[in-house]
């Protein structure tokens, strides 16, 4: 019955082939149809570097308002963390105190917390999804009025940036002020919010943090004899601790640090009952040689490629590529920045913008490689292409996969047409191959590209069907690494299911149409020799 079902199948193929090569024009006009079409889809579908993943946990920084204590940032991150264990899909939880995962510095004023999640089989219902239960932690850290809390997706690539979303390195490179800096920072940030691309964009770069600067009265410590070496030494002790020695015991090994207890160094007078020693012994106390005076200044002074800088961070809202982001940002930098000030990008953002051009160069050269391996296996330079343009509607059907799923064009994605271009290429190659055959024993094209069709249909379409079936896996697991697979299953699934059903049809037709057009220049150039003889 199977059999019987097949040669039917292969009768109306058969058919269908034929019909095409009669209208061989008519044909060739379908394929430059789908040919525009999928180079009109890749332009819809947006870019991006690596689609975010669920790995199992992700990241969260507390921001208290501008020097707060430590005591005060813990009472915080204490609340928080029972809104945290509140949520069904968080198994556990890691709060480091005094660690700002924005700028990655320890600050008094800043937490970083650490979710990880139940393992993924336990998070089947879309309430205990990753999204999810991020959303459900803000909705419940808007009930701590006295700080800011934000959650972030890990990076997708470690080591580049500290979170997801993009790096925006906002650069002063005239030397101007802190203040105008913060100035230009903030005015950036309100446009960026205007436009739909970003769910949060923000900065912690703030030139206004309470501090105190300390006036040192050069000439008195002078003529009291007290050297500014050990001014700044009896500071470094008491207030910021010095390490002084180590010893042994018990087989391990304890360092000593010298440093004042927390009430001698918690207020800004305890500065002024520190003492040095001067030239003839006496102790001086410091009150009589500093004088603290308030100011504000940023509590973090970052410089990108020696200029100084502001960092901008964000997110890409639901809908939107991070590489639709970035674009949007960089319009956005366009019609603010004045002179004098630029930007570049940092972490994984600059790693997505420096590879975008590389995809198509990668694409082309595989191509050529593909074009010269078929010249020497045909040892023709024409036979190869009715092979090559079978690759197109591969990437037709990659493309159309991913538009019609809202999954972006990724470095996983750009890989899979990779690979699409040797599978597109291999049933070619079994209808050119055998067609090739019959045409050198002097059987006309048409008739040997019918019978190489409907001789291999069923080896195109067993193999075909094997591998789509084995893909579906890496479309439906889920889990861990489960976007990339995704992206990369969604694309060679879409991509050889359209270059199989169309290239079984389109291929009988580029080679007729390629031997016909062989076969008029090689008559024109025989006429061309007989009339110079």
């Amino acid at each position: 019955a199977f059999n019987r079902g097949f040669e039917a199948l292969t009768g109306g193929y058969g058919w269908g082939v034929a019909l095409a090569i009669r209208w061989l024009f008519l044909a060739l006009a379908l394929l430059a149809v789908l040919f525009l079409a999928a180079g009109g889809i890749m332009m819809k579908v947006p870019g991006a570097f690596v689609p975010p993943e669920d790995q199992g946990y992700f990241l969260g920084a507390v921001i208290m308002p501008d020097a707060s204590s430590l005591n005060r940032t813990m009472a915080a991150s204490g609340r928080l963390q029972k809104i945290l264990e509140a949520q069904p899909a968080i198994d556990r939880t890691l709060i480091i105190n005094g660690y700002n995962i924005l700028t990655s510095t320890m600050q008094s004023d800043a937490a970083l917390f650490v979710a990880e999640l139940k393992p993924w089989e336990e998070r089947k219902t879309p309430a205990m999804r990753l999204k999810a239960t991020m959303q459900g932690v803000m909705a419940g850290a808007g009930k701590l009025h006295e700080a800011l809390v934000m959650v972030f997706n890990p990076p997708p690539v470690p080591g580049l940036g500290s979170t997801g979303g993009f790096s925006f390195k906002l650069q002063d490179r005239s030397g101007n002020t802190t203040q105008d800096l913060a100035k230009i920072a903030g005015d950036l940030i309100a446009e960026a919010k205007k436009h739909p691309e970003f769910s949060q964009v923000y900065s912690k770069f703030n030139p206004r943090t309470p501090a105190y600067e300390l006036e040192l009265d050069r000439e008195k410590a002078k003529k009291l004899g007290v050297p500014i070496s050990d001014v700044t030494l009896a500071l470094q002790t008491f207030l910021g601790g010095i390490n002084v020695n180590d010893f042994s015991r018990f087989g391990r090994t304890y360092k000593v640090t010298v440093q004042a207890a927390p009430e001698f160094r918690s207020e800004i007078k305890n500065v002024g009952m520190l003492h040095v020693r001067s030239a003839g012994g006496e102790m001086i106390p410091l009150s009589t040689l500093i004088k603290p005076v308030s100011i504000a200044s940023p509590n973090t002074i970052e410089r990108y490629n020696l200029y100084r800088t502001a960092e901008i961070s964000g997110e890409p809202a639901a809908g939107y590529s991070s590489g639709e982001a970035l674009t949007a940002m960089e319009e956005t930098a366009a019609k603010v920045l004045p002179q004098g000030y630029g930007y570049e990008w940092s972490g994984i953002s600059r790693q997505e913008k420096e590879s975008a051009g590389q995809a198509p160069v990668v694409f082309a050269l595989a191509l050529i490689f593909v074009f010269l391996f078929l010249a020497a296996l045909y040892e023709s330079w024409a036979v190869p292409f009715a092979v090559l343009f079978a690759v197109p509607l591969g990437v037709f059907g990659a493309m159309s996969g991913l538009w019609l799923t809202g999954m972006t064009n990724n470095i996983y994605a750009q890989i899979g047409l990779i690979l699409l271009i040797g599978l597109a290429a291999k049933n070619a190659i079994l209808i050119v191959e055998f067609a090739q055959m019959q045409c050198k024993q002097g059987i006309p094209a048409a008739e040997a590209a019918l019978t190489a069709g409907k001789l291999r249909l069923r080896p195109i379409i067993m193999t075909s069907l094997a591998f789509l079936l084995g893909v579906i896996p890496m479309i439906v697991k889920g889990g861990a690494g489960g976007a990339a697979q995704a992206a990369m299953g969604i694309t060679v699934f879409s991509g050889m299911f359209t270059a199989t059903f169309f290239a079984i049809f389109m291929v009988p037709v580029l080679y007729v149409a390629v031997e016909r057009l062989v076969g008029r220049f090689s008559r024109d150039a025989k006429r061309g020799e007989e009339g110079r003889e």
